[in-house]
């Protein structure tokens, strides 16, 4: 039954085909033009994928065809994947209805639904971290040597995030069998997990680490391990304020939910599951370490893997502990649920999730077929729907198209503009007021102007 509400959920945000995000499309460009060798290599239109999860979804397109759902499944798969090894690692220490309440706040929150139904590695990335927790902690048994190796060899060319996930159960399991004979032959997978992720740097990260184009847009993203200025030190307090917020958003209500489910959660942990809190913690400072030395990004997407640490606490939090339930469980119970509304408040599970939404672009565009200029910032899923999906009504030239370059392009036709950096959106709107004869069908998320050449064009 809980398993079932799960993926109704999924389902639904998937059959409601959403429309294609930039990035998104970015990504779907890489895998409809790219062979399986090439997705080895780094990844044209400032994208990054792992191949693995890159040759899942083109065996999915393979399969189903080049459409919405087909992208998106691999990410479906993985929602489903982290539910049922979530409820599974929280299961020896709470009631099914517990276990199956947190995998549903886990799923719920928007930013995870989003990524869950999204042609983007994230969702993998909370999957695959969820899988090694599992194989870890899962059972008081140690857990089969060869499927760890196997585990540990796949999981970077799946996942870049879990070489953080492998480093923080490593350090662990190191200082749990410190002590055992023959250990090289229980913690064997560290080394080759290590092996593999260096083939896999030297193939394709070692192209785009430290470039100081990455480094100047993403410098807010970085850590400052040493702050040395009250700025560095609310640079870093502003850092973690938005990992906490990752579960509601930036009210001081949901700020203060979190951060009690988080600090009590962790010290029933700390109780109950002291190995599987040591994992936890030790992940959130290999990221933080890592984010300090520019190796990756402390922004939410990318830190959506971590989140899994935030969900274990949140359910230990709400488990009673003795036969009665103390006024700690009942708060944390009261936070999970305004965490929950939270999350409905900012995105409904019975509504469609539109991150970036052309239909009603689209249906303005549907009595005439002219010529489609595009700004860099729709392009993209512009192109996905004409050449890709091959599912825009207009088969006149779709070509992209600057600011600057509006006052020359040929009329009648249509102009279309996706949100945009703040500098950018300023110069479009200042050029589209500047220009003659240019209406505005649709606005909203995405603009659609008709530029023509006489008022009786618009008719």
């Amino acid at each position: 039954m809980g398993l079932s509400l799960v993926i109704a959920l999924i389902l639904f945000q998937l059959v409601a085909q959403r429309s294609v995000f930039i990035d998104e499309a970015n990504l779907i460009r890489n895998i409809y033009e790219k062979s399986w060798y090439e997705l080895l290599h780094p990844l044209d239109y400032e994208q990054y994928c792992p191949p693995l999860y890159a040759w899942l979804v083109q065996m999915s397109t393979a399969i189903l065809g080049h459409s919405e759902l087909a992208y998106r499944l691999v990410s479906a798969v993985a929602a489903i994947i982290t539910a049922i090894g979530l409820r599974r690692l929280l299961h020896p220490y709470m009631t099914p209805m517990m276990s199956l309440g947190i995998a549903v706040l886990l799923i719920t929150n928007p930013l995870m639904l989003r990524y869950f139904t999204e042609c983007k590695q994230y969702g993998m990335d909370v999957a695959i971290t969820v899988a090694w927790l599992l194989r870890i902690h899962g059972s008081k048994r140690r857990p089969s040597t060869t499927a760890l190796v196997l585990l540990g060899i796949i999981s970077p060319w799946l996942s870049m995030a879990s070489v953080y996930v492998i480093a923080a159960v490593g350090i662990a399991d190191i200082w749990r069998y410190k002590y055992q004979p023959k250990v090289w032959i229980t913690l064997c997978y560290i080394p080759l997990s290590v092996a593999s992720f260096g083939l896999y740097y030297w193939i394709n990260l070692r192209h785009s680490i430290g470039l100081e184009y990455l480094e100047d847009v993403h410098a807010r993203y970085f850590v400052e391990l040493l702050p040395s200025s009250a700025a560095e030190l609310a640079h870093d307090g502003r850092l973690l304020l938005d990992w906490l917020a990752m579960s509601g958003n930036h009210t001081v209500v949901s700020l203060l939910c979190s951060g009690w489910l988080l600090i009590y959660g962790g010290a029933c942990m700390y109780k109950r599951a002291p190995r599987l809190l040591l994992s936890s913690s030790l992940l959130l400072m290999t990221l933080w370490l890592a984010c300090g030395l520019h190796l990756y990004l402390w922004r939410p997407r990318t830190l959506l893997f971590s989140q899994i640490t935030f969900y274990l606490c949140a359910g230990f939090a709400v488990t009673r502990r003795e036969n009665s339930a103390s006024w700690q469980q009942m708060i944390s119970l009261v936070c999970a649920v305004v965490l929950l509304v939270i999350s409905q408040n900012i995105q409904p599970v019975w509504r469609v999730m539109e991150v970036t939404d052309y239909k009603r672009a689209f249906a303005q565009m549907t009595e005439r077929d002219l010529p489609i200029y595009a700004a860099a910032s729709a392009y993209p899923s512009l192109y996905y729907y004409r050449h890709i999906k091959e599912s825009l009504d207009q088969k006149s030239m779709l070509e992209q198209v600057s600011a600057a370059d509006l006052s020359t392009i040929a009329r009648p036709c249509y102009v279309l503009r996706a949100p945009d950096w703040p500098k950018q959106a300023q110069i479009w709107d200042q050029t589209m007021i500047s220009l003659e004869d240019a209406y505005l069908l649709s606005d909203g998320q995405v603009d659609l102007w008709l530029l023509s050449e006489q008022a009786s064009d618009t008719d």
